[in-house]
């Protein structure tokens, strides 16, 4: 199941309606995906905030989209810290705010 905070964002994949993202509010792991959402079992929910220093930062995230193109793999998050964006599935994130010269700024 989920941790107890506030969702800040969902994202259902355009090409897989029973795969859906979550994003959280407060500290740790803030972001989960479901891929059985909608099969008649129970959700298995699944932390893809990365971890270390290819992960998200540990603070509350506050917007999740997919690449049109591939949806399932390419995400872009918004967190109170800049943006980021991984390619795998959220096994490795990427910080994008310095490289794209943006404002250190809650997104």
């Amino acid at each position: 199941s989920l941790p107890n905070r506030f969702i800040t964002a969902i994202s259902v994949n355009p090409l897989n309606a029973s795969d859906i993202l979550v994003s959280l509010s407060g500290a740790g792991p803030n972001l989960w995906r479901c891929q059985n959402a909608g099969d008649g079992v129970t959700p298995l929910w699944i932390n893809v905030s990365g971890s270390g220093v290819t992960g998200l930062p540990g603070i509350s995230l506050n917007t999740i989209t997919r690449d049109p193109w591939n949806p399932g793999t390419v995400w872009y998050a918004g967190t109170d810290v800049g943006a980021f964006f991984t390619t795998d599935a959220g096994s490795t994130w990427t910080n994008a705010t310095e490289p794209l010269g943006l404002p250190n700024v809650q997104i």
